[in-house]
């Protein structure tokens, strides 16, 4: 087999690889007209996300809210760790785009844009 015909395969593959660990690793927006308090809740009562909140006492829950240059809101929902102040590499993530919060999560967040769950 000829050497290019080789490193051609290799090239490929490794191209693939990094492919498939990005999508891993960056979470896909959810789009939607509304969030919810509820919604937000949810996420972090789903097994992954409560088991990564209670195996370190470092981390809470936290909903990050940022505004994007269409007038749409990115909220971010993820454990975060206080004492590093950062969300840990391997951390379950979900995010969303959405026009307007519901009134309970806006409340909640009042002119604030990081929400940390008790």
């Amino acid at each position: 087999m000829p050497t290019y015909l080789i490193v051609l395969i290799v090239v490929v593959a490794v191209a693939l690889m990094s492919i498939i660990v990005l999508r891993k690793r960056a979470p896909i927006a959810i789009e939607q007209e509304t969030l919810s308090m509820k919604e937000v809740i949810a996420f972090f009562k789903e097994g992954e996300v409560m088991q990564s909140l209670k195996s370190n006492s470092n981390m809470v829950a936290v909903a990050i809210r940022e505004k994007q240059s269409d007038g749409r809101l990115k909220i971010t929902l993820t454990p975060y760790d206080k004492q590093q102040n950062t969300i840990t590499p391997n951390a379950p993530i979900k995010i969303y785009l959405v026009k307007r919060l519901d009134e309970d999560l806006e409340k909640n967040f009042g002119d604030k844009d990081m929400l940390v769950l008790q």
